[in-house]
């Protein structure tokens, strides 16, 4: 599959993306980004970065959002929480 990344390229206008012993070097396309083909299942993990898209025309994919984590009341609000309760 064919994206485009969106990550800055090193001075030589590449991005290089290593994976299973392999390198990927997105090279530039002359409209300003860098392109690559990469096997569909490498692309399915960089298109989860929110760094990498599509090549055919396809928006930019969205950062996953990590679930937020709980947030613990504050001790003596619990405290009071359970004074009040019981």
């Amino acid at each position: 599959m064919k994206l485009i990344c969106s990550i800055k390229p090193r001075a030589d206008g590449t991005v290089i993306v290593a994976d299973a012993g392999k390198t990927y070097a997105f090279t530039p396309t002359g409209d300003g980004e860098t392109e690559a083909d990469v096997p569909d299942a490498l692309a399915a993990r960089l298109l989860d970065t929110g760094n990498f898209y599509p090549s055919d025309g396809g928006a930019p994919a969205a950062p996953k959002q990590a679930a937020a984590a709980p947030v613990a009341a504050p001790a003596a609000k619990q405290a009071a929480t359970r004074k009040a309760a019981a």
